[in-house]
């Protein structure tokens, strides 16, 4: 029998697939907190006044706090298999994270005159390179949730 009206046909689905290789850029802020000690010891111990060594020991361990920018490149290779997607992942980023702290103090039984001897710890990384394997699981056919294992 004939039909009177248009015929209407389902749009197709589409159908992702997460295999294949990967390469992605990223840019964003870092920060650190770094509890940093320099004390003297042996053979130094010997070359100073033993109130002076405790005395530098005693500013050595300061606390910095730093932040800069990063950004890089990542790339990675995922395979699907059914609802689990298996990969790798490596990334490298450039970045200018900068920090120091000083501190200031006359040493024990030398107090003065004149300005307090002057110690400084400073940190900064230029770079940082990471890589992981990766297992997820399709919600639906576009929304993938993984978790990243980090290597070594």
């Amino acid at each position: 029998m004939p039909t009177k009206g248009p015929v209407y046909k389902a749009a197709p689905v589409a159908i992702y697939n997460w295999s294949g290789f990967y390469i992605g850029a990223n840019i964003g802020g870092a920060w650190s907190h770094s509890n940093a000690d320099s004390p003297l010891g042996l053979p130094c111990t010997v070359c100073y006044i033993p109130s002076v060594v405790t005395d530098i020991n005693a500013q050595a361990a300061q606390s910095v706090h730093s932040s800069g920018v990063t950004g890089g490149l990542q790339l990675g290779y995922n395979i699907q298999m059914s609802n689990f997607v298996y990969g790798v992942e490596t990334d490298f980023n450039a970045m200018n994270l900068r920090g120091s702290q000083s501190t200031s103090a006359y040493f024990t039984g030398f107090p003065g005159p004149g300005a307090a001897p002057l110690y400084t710890n400073s940190i900064s990384a230029n770079w940082l390179f990471t890589a992981r394997a990766r297992l997820g699981f399709l919600v639906s056919n576009n929304v993938l949730v993984y978790v990243g294992v980090p290597f070594g």
